[in-house]
């Protein structure tokens, strides 16, 4: 009974029923742990109990030829969630930083619970899913901690040094603001006016440039950047790189809740993994045709194999790989615009799918839509759509087995074409057509004109709220596709052929979340593209409890990545990648994980159909 009010305030005990709140107490055990003990070693035998730290702080340590901090552990926090869940050896080391006080639950006392509390279980998954998953596997390829590309990883605050900025007013001479930069030592000022705006940045480049040009004038307001770009502490220092290099400058502003901090140099920045990220996408803009563009296939696996050993997220690891994919295509549509002539007429191209939500790995096959603004430009867009298609094959995008790709004149067409194409879809909503132009809905425009989206998106709304019996079809559709398990837990795989004892993660895993998401956020009219974006709008505004959310959050995290590992491993053995994985090839952490996701699936796939208005077919 002594410690049942503590368990009162640590989640996910806090959930359990009184009863079963003073069985967890009363079998728990203390122990006590001096500052610098080990509380288990990595590697050592699991001790039959979860922990749960008291009091004090622990140390989460990865020993291999460098220690890896992993994170600290403080009151009311898990400690051994890992080797509880699959009962393996500890994965990590455990530190007291100071004297501590932990409380040893038996797994016996926990194990009960599972099937009387589901979410217990999950939560702990889920944990594991979040901090630990990416040290599970083979942890002897994290040793080598030189390889890991920690550009990739690092937020600006982590090589941020603070130091005040240096301002000067905007009618000051150019003579006077290299004289303040030589005295302070620094690369660049701030300019602004008199009433202390910020209007812009003087660097070294701009002094030499357009000063000593003379095709300036000779005042800070003559020969500064602008306007600023700002970043904040959390933002990561690849999305700043990339946004520099783009706009041809090497300074950024950092700020923190509206308060300049100070700046960044570009040099600051660099790492040799950017060098070689940087280097894909400066090689793409440099591009002259469709083979210079194709020699790059190699360099993007070596990055995202990078990606993967550096504890990077899949979801950002997939926006990496679409954002070297969105250079990739803008380019590709570039050189046949050459080729075939400038466009007649404003139109708008349209990556659909995994492109348009963000979330591709490696790359997949081609989804893609056209609007265009004339009928009479007919012509010119078959024969731009016709190349384009082919030249993306070309560099590496497989066309679409089921022909969705603006070559098709399904997939391409003018505004009015479009509106009898959605008038079509919600008067008729058989489930093939459904099927055919839900991937519609995740859409993104690439090039052109973006109010020809806009416009679609209004027309979509508006049908959306007069036919209310699509989203509910939308439903029923999205909760058909089970995840492959089985009532007493065991996965459903392949009998035969090919991909025998091997399940479909693609189509039994990624395509349940992605679409149950999206009928969700049809039904409360949100109308971001990204799944985990979805999944925190849908939090934030209360259409999903928070615990379904983040336990859904994690399941697609931890899928994705499952799926990445798997198509490297087969572009490494020289296969072609799919979307099969033997269950019994994965470590036993991740087994347990992957049931985990599987339950995932099946709450977000019955709230979806719920709050749609289908039924639920078990």
């Amino acid at each position: 009974m002594k410690y049942v009010d503590f368990f009162k305030h640590v989640f996910p005990f806090s959930k359990l029923a009184e009863r079963d709140l003073i069985t967890v107490a009363e079998n728990c055990s203390e122990m006590e742990c001096k500052k610098g003990e080990i509380i288990f070693s990595q590697g050592e035998a699991y001790k039959g109990h979860l922990f749960v730290v008291f009091h004090g702080l622990v140390e989460l340590r990865l020993k291999g030829d460098k220690i890896v901090i992993l994170g600290y552990r403080g009151e009311g926090d898990l400690l051994g969630e890992d080797a509880f869940v699959s009962g393996d050896n500890y994965s990590y080391e455990a530190y007291a930083v100071e004297e501590t006080k932990l409380l040893a639950i038996p797994d016996k006392v926990l194990e009960r619970f599972s099937a009387k509390y589901p979410f217990f279980y999950s939560f702990i998954a889920s944990l594991i899913t979040k901090r630990l998953e990416v040290f599970f596997k083979e942890l002897s390829e994290v040793k080598d901690t030189k390889h890991v590309p920690s550009f990739f990883t690092k937020r600006l605050g982590e090589v941020f040094r603070y130091r005040k900025p240096i301002y000067v007013f905007d009618d000051v001479h150019v003579k006077d603001i290299a004289k303040i930069m030589d005295r302070e030592k620094v690369s660049a000022v701030l300019v602004i006016d008199r009433n202390e705006t910020i209007k812009g940045i003087v660097t070294e480049r701009d002094i030499i440039v357009k000063f000593l040009s003379r095709n300036y004038g000779d005042t800070a307001k003559a020969v500064m950047s602008f306007p600023l770009i700002k970043k904040k502490l959390q933002d990561s220092c690849y999305e700043a790189v990339v946004e520099m290099i783009k706009k041809g400058i090497r300074h950024v502003v950092v700020e923190d809740e509206g308060k300049i901090l100070g700046i960044v140099e570009l040099t600051d920045l660099m790492e040799d993994e950017a060098v070689a990220y940087l280097g894909i996408l400066t090689d793409i803009e440099r591009a002259k045709s469709l083979k210079d563009i194709k020699r790059h296939s190699y360099q993007i696996v070596k990055l995202i194999e990078g990606l993967l050993q550096s504890g990077i997220s899949a979801r950002e690891i997939c926006e990496i790989i679409t954002y070297i994919n969105d250079e990739t295509t803008k380019k590709v549509i570039e050189l046949t615009i050459e080729e075939v002539g400038r466009p007649p007429c404003d139109f708008c191209f349209m990556v659909l799918g995994s492109h348009g939500r963000k979330e591709q790995t490696i790359r997949t096959d081609q989804d893609n839509a056209l609007i265009y603004e004339d009928a009479d430009a007919s012509e010119y867009f078959k024969v731009l759509a016709d190349r384009l298609i082919n030249a993306l094959d070309a560099v590496g995008f497989s066309k679409c087995p089921a022909k969705v790709m603006v070559s098709n004149e399904e997939w391409r067409g003018t505004h009015q074409e479009w509106m009898r194409r959605l008038h079509d879809l919600f008067v008729n909503p058989v489930p093939e057509k459904i099927l055919r132009f839900s991937i519609i809905f995740d859409r993104r425009v690439l090039w052109g004109n973006q109010n020809m989206e806009s416009d679609f998106q209004k027309a979509f709304e508006e049908g959306v709220q007069e036919h209310p019996g699509f989203i509910a079809r939308l439903g029923k559709i999205a909760s058909e596709k089970k995840p492959p398990i089985g009532i007493f837990g065991n996965f459903i795989v392949e009998k035969s052929g090919e991909h025998k004892n091997e399940l479909d993660v693609k189509l039994r895993a990624v395509l349940p979340i992605v679409e149950s998401v999206r009928v969700l956020c049809l039904v409360h009219g949100i109308t971001k593209t990204n799944t985990f974006e979805r999944l925190e709008e849908l939090k934030n505004k209360g259409a999903l409890p928070e615990d379904l959310a983040n336990e859904v959050y994690f399941a697609y995290d931890f899928i994705l990545k499952l799926r990445l590992k798997n198509h490297i491993r087969l572009i490494n053995e020289g296969k072609q990648p799919h979307n099969y994985i033997n269950p019994n090839r994965l470590e036993n952490i991740e087994r347990k994980l992957l049931k985990e996701c599987f339950a995932a699936i099946y709450k977000i796939q019955r709230e979806a159909l719920k709050q749609s208005g289908g039924i639920y077919v078990v």
